[in-house]
């Protein structure tokens, strides 16, 4: 079984994942034919990019069929009740695969932003960071409110398994 610290690497490269992804789906975006003025690509740029789209995808495909390959691989170690050797050795290069993806994506991220001017990227930057945005605050909140128990939960406030936090000199909690 992966532990807890295999899930927040999970978790972690998750949420890098829809943080570096973020761009390029804004950057996917089609602006309306001939438009111009703010936050408005050229037709060169669109026609730019979606080649470099197309570049990455098949660059990534390799990638991402080793990726589920591995996985599966995995699974049956679990299925098979596999060592922890085994097991952390096969997790060791689906982390590997992790970063070769990201990578991967960093560099095309960086090959997009080289297309647009400063300002363009300017205003991506900022727009990336309002809340209306599906990628942006809304998921990045998530893991920073930390773990919390679901709604029900019998210790939910109550400072976990514990019981409640030890009150402090006047009968409140410590602080």
């Amino acid at each position: 079984m992966i532990g807890v610290s295999g899930m927040r690497k999970l978790g972690i490269g998750v949420a890098l994942a829809g943080i570096l992804l973020a761009p390029l789906a804004m950057a996917a975006a089609p602006a309306p034919e001939g438009a111009k003025g703010k936050g408005k690509l050229t037709q060169e740029q669109r026609e730019k990019m979606k080649a470099m789209r197309q570049e990455h995808k098949k660059a990534l495909e390799p990638l991402r069929k080793k990726m589920k390959l591995q996985m599966d691989e995995l699974q049956v170690l679990l299925d098979k009740d596999a060592s922890d050797a085994d097991l952390t050795a096969k997790m060791k290069e689906i982390d590997k695969t992790r970063v070769a993806i990201r990578e991967l994506e960093g560099k095309q991220m960086e090959e997009m932003g080289s297309i647009l001017t400063v300002r363009e990227r300017a205003e991506r930057m900022v727009k990336m960071r309002k809340p209306g945005m599906k990628q942006g605050r809304r998921g990045a909140r998530r893991g920073m409110d930390g773990m919390k128990p679901p709604k029900g939960c019998p210790f939910a406030g109550k400072g976990g398994p514990g019981g409640p936090p030890p009150a402090g000199p006047e009968g409140g909690p410590q602080k």
